[in-house]
C-alpha cells in the first residue's frame, strides 16, 4: 500500500494535499544532504543494520525534526520515488523506483579491500536477474566508463546530474567573509584540516597533525579548523573529541558531522587533506590544496583523487608546517587543481535543476515552473573555545615591541626574547598557572583585590591583566595598576595581547606590532582611588 493511500489527501491528514511520496534513505550523515507541497517526504534508516559511518544519524534525524519511518514499516510501503546515496542500503526491498545518488564527489573510491567501486557493487544493483535503481545519478559523465566497467546494464538508467553540495558552496562564495568571520577566522588565515576515515588518512597517518600545526601557527595570524570524516566519528564522539582534546584545548576548532564543514571549505585560505572528498571540494573551489596521509589502496585508479597527487602540493607532516602553508599559499596553480576536480564534478551550478528534473520524472509529476537554484549555506553555529594558555614571546625595537604567540604545547620554540607564559587563571592548568608571568582574570567587582591575592599566592608571576573592552586592558603590577588602550578590533586580535607589550615594558606611548599589523598604543595610571 503506498504512503500516500496510508496517510494522504484520501484519509484526512494531509493538511497540503500531498500528491506523491518521496522516501529519503539515509546510512550516513553526509547522505543527508522540496517545498514543492505536492510531495511528503518521509525518511528512513536500517537501524538493525547501521552502517559502520553512520555514528549519531538518529540524533540527526531527530534533531532535523524529519518525519521519520520506521524500516519495517519504509519496506512495507509503496513510494512514489526513493533516494539512496549508497547501493549498500537495501534499495532492493523497496517497491517503487530508486534513485541512487553520489556518496561525496563522484565515485572515487573502492571498497576496503576490494576492486568494487563504492556505489557500483553490482551484486547490489542487480539482484535476482533485476537491475534495482531506476535511475543512477552520475556527478560526471566519465563515471559510466566506469559503470559500463563493473555493471553493464546500468549504463542506459545512468544521467549526469552534477554535485549539488558543491553547487551549494558556490553559490555561497559571496559569504566568505562571514563564514570566517562566524568560525573567529577574522583578519586570520583560515588552515582547514580534513581527514577521511582509515589508516591512510590524515588523522590515520599523522594523528599528531593537528596538534603540531597548533604549537607551529600563530594564534594570532592562523585560524585552524579540523573536519573529521563521518567514519571518524563513528569511533564514538566523546572518544574522538578526547583523542582531539589537545588540539581543541590549543585553539583547533574542531567540526561535528553536521558543523557547517562546507562554510569552513568556502571561507579557508588553505586546505589540508587526503584521499577523501574534502580534497576534491577544496580544489573545485579553487583553494590551495596540500595533500597528507598516505596514497590509499582504496582510490579508483585513474580518478579525479589519484590525478590530484600529481599536481597537488604534497605535506610533509614532520617537516616546517608554516613555511608549506605559506608557499602553497603563495606559489599555487588554482586553474591546474581546479582541472582536476573538474574531472571528477560536471555542469557546475546546474545540479538543482538537472536533479530535480531527473526526481520529477520519476515520479512522474509536472516539473514546477519557477527554476530550481541552488540556495547559499547558512552561517556556522560554533562557539570558539579561548586558549588556557599562551606562550608569548617578544622582538623588541626602539620604537616597537612585536609579539608572537602560541598555546602551549611542545614545539620549537621561539628565538625571541621575552618569552613568558599567559594563562587564563580559571581554566589552565595547575602546573601552568604556577609557572605562569602572565595570568588572565576577567574584570569583576573584585577584580582589585583577587588580582592582589593572586600575585600573593603566585609568586612567578609579573603581572595581572583583564580585557576591560576590546581596546583596553587593565593592568596590575606589583608596584602598580595601569589601564593599556589601543585601537585593536576584537574580531581581529584578543586586547589581552596587550597584557605581553606590559610585561616587556611599560612606556606612556608605544607601538605593538602583532599578527601582521601595528597599534599604537597609550599607557595610564589607573586612577588614585578608583575600584
Amino acid at each position: 500500500m503506498s504512503i500516500v493511500e496510508d496517510r494522504g489527501p484520501g484519509t484526512g491528514w494531509s493538511t497540503f494535499g500531498a500528491e506523491r511520496s518521496l522516501l529519503v534513505v539515509v546510512r550516513t550523515v553526509t547522505s543527508l544532504t522540496s517545498d514543492d507541497r505536492r510531495i511528503q517526504t518521509w525518511f528512513t534508516l536500517d537501524t538493525s543494520r547501521p552502517a559502520k559511518l553512520g555514528a549519531g544519524l538518529p540524533a540527526r534525524l531527530e534533531a532535523l525534526e524529519a518525519p521519520t519511518l520506521a524500516w519495517p514499516e519504509a519496506v512495507r510501503s509503496r513510494f512514489d520515488l526513493t533516494v539512496a546515496a549508497s547501493e549498500n542500503d537495501g534499495i532492493e526491498r523497496m517497491s517503487g523506483p530508486v534513485l541512487l545518488v553520489p556518496h561525496g564527489a563522484g565515485f572515487e573510491k573502492y571498497y576496503p579491500g576490494t576492486d568494487v567501486v563504492a556505489g557500483m557493487d553490482p551484486t547490489r544493483l542487480v539482484v535476482a536477474g533485476r537491475l534495482v535503481p531506476a535511475a543512477i545519478g552520475l556527478s560526471h559523465a566519465d563515471q559510466r566508463a566506469l559503470l559500463q566497467r563493473v555493471c553493464p546494464p546500468a549504463v542506459p538508467r545512468s544521467h549526469v546530474i552534477g554535485d549539488p553540495t558543491l553547487d551549494r558552496m558556490l553559490a555561497s562564495r559571496h559569504r566568505a567573509a562571514s563564514f570566517a568571520a562566524r568560525l573567529d577566522a577574522r583578519g586570520r588565515k583560515l588552515v582547514v584540516v580534513g581527514s577521511t576515515f582509515g589508516p591512510d588518512s590524515l588523522l590515520g597517518a599523522s594523528p599528531e597533525l593537528p596538534d603540531r600545526l597548533a604549537a607551529q601557527l600563530p594564534v594570532d595570524e592562523y585560524r585552524i579548523v579540523m573536519l573529521p570524516h563521518p567514519g571518524v566519528w563513528a569511533h564514538g564522539p566523546w572518544q574522538v573529541r578526547a583523542w582531539l582534546s589537545r588540539a581543541a584545548a590549543a585553539g583547533v576548532l574542531v567540526l561535528g558531522p553536521d558543523q557547517a564543514w562546507q562554510a569552513a571549505l568556502v571561507a579557508a585560505d588553505c586546505v589540508i587533506s587526503d584521499h577523501g572528498s574534502t580534497s576534491l571540494y577544496a580544489a573545485a573551489l579553487g583553494k590551495p590544496v596540500l595533500l597528507a596521509g598516505r596514497a590509499s589502496a582504496t582510490t579508483v585508479a585513474g580518478s579525479a583523487t589519484s590525478a590530484l597527487r600529481t599536481v597537488a602540493g604534497v605535506l610533509d607532516a614532520d617537516g616546517d608546517l608554516r613555511g608549506q602553508i605559506e608557499a602553497v599559499c603563495d606559489d599555487r596553480n588554482p586553474d591546474a587543481i581546479s582541472r582536476v576536480a573538474g574531472l571528477a564534478i560536471q555542469h557546475p551550478g546546474q545540479a538543482a535543476h538537472r536533479l530535480r528534473t531527473l526526481m520529477y520524472e520519476l515520479m512522474r509529476l509536472e516539473v514546477p515552473a519557477e527554476p530550481a537554484d541552488s540556495r547559499p549555506y547558512p552561517l556556522p553555529v560554533v562557539s570558539a573555545t579561548p586558549i588556557g594558555a599562551l606562550v608569548a614571546a617578544a622582538g623588541v625595537r626602539a620604537d616597537e615591541v612585536a609579539v608572537v604567540r602560541h598555546p602551549d604545547l611542545p614545539g620549537e620554540p621561539d628565538a625571541r626574547d621575552y618569552r613568558h607564559l599567559v594563562v587564563d587563571s580559571d581554566t589552565a592548568a595547575l602546573g601552568q598557572v604556577a609557572a605562569a608571568a602572565v595570568l588572565c582574570l576577567p574584570i569583576g567587582p573584585r577584580w582589585p583585590a583577587m588580582a592582589a591575592e593572586l600575585l600573593r599566592r603566585w609568586p612567578a608571576a609579573t603581572l595581572v591583566a583583564g580585557v576591560v573592552d576590546a581596546r583596553t586592558c587593565r593592568i596590575r603590577t606589583r608596584e602598580r595598576e595601569v589601564l593599556l588602550a589601543a585601537p585593536i578590533d576584537a574580531d581581529e586580535v584578543d586586547p589581552m595581547v596587550l597584557a605581553s607589550l606590559a610585561y616587556v615594558r611599560l612606556r606612556p606611548h608605544d607601538r605593538l606590532l602583532v599578527g601582521g599589523r601595528v597599534y599604537p598604543v597609550t599607557v595610564t595610571d589607573w586612577p588614585a582611588g578608583a575600584g
